[in-house]
């Protein structure tokens, strides 16, 4: 959460979501799903019998709904349709 991050950096929140925005374009939740996105294709990559609940857990999604979600606006393509290319 971006309060985590305030409170590790030592800022404020306007502080740190300015940045990212000015530095990235994108807001706060955006930046950390991208992260979460790339974690989530080594884990495919890296084994692709991971179970989508796994892949979802292990990227720090809260659910997979939101990991369909990102996925599909990060990369322009379906989760499932990813797993199959790979």
């Amino acid at each position: 959460k971006i309060w985590d991050v305030c409170s590790l950096l030592g800022t404020n929140r306007t502080y740190v979501s300015r940045v990212i925005n000015q530095e990235f374009g994108v807001n706060f939740t955006t930046f950390v799903n991208n992260y979460r996105v790339e974690h989530a294709k080594q884990l495919i990559n890296e084994n692709r019998r991971i179970s989508v609940e796994d892949i979802a857990e292990q990227s720090g999604f809260g659910s997979v709904n939101s990991l369909y979600r990102a996925f599909e606006t990060r990369e322009g393509v379906s989760l499932g349709n990813y797993r199959k290319h790979k």
